[in-house]
């Protein structure tokens, strides 16, 4: 597994509010959603789209409005590990 640097990407935790729980956001504006089980044949794990707005816009709203994507999380040891593979699988 790559080393994670926090810099590169940023991560959204709907904490169950969906499938999709995680949204995972690059700095280069690529977008993943994943479940918990992102690899497991009952889980969720894929490629959403990029961003074409500024970053900080798209981050800024995702911060005020965390009804839309969840909480950030900056801790990542609270992510499972197979999300924490399946975005390092993508850096």
């Amino acid at each position: 597994m790559k080393t994670i640097q926090k810099q590169k990407f940023y991560v959204f935790d709907n904490q169950g509010a969906s499938f999709d729980r995680y949204t995972i956001i690059f700095k280069d504006g690529m977008i993943l959603a994943s479940s918990e089980n992102p690899f497991s044949p009952l889980g969720f794990g894929q490629h959403c789209g990029e961003i074409k707005e500024p970053l900080t816009v798209y981050l800024s709203e995702a911060r005020k409005n965390i009804e839309w994507l969840g909480i950030e999380i900056t801790d990542f040891t609270q992510l499972p590990k197979d999300v924490l593979t399946f975005i390092t699988d993508n850096l």
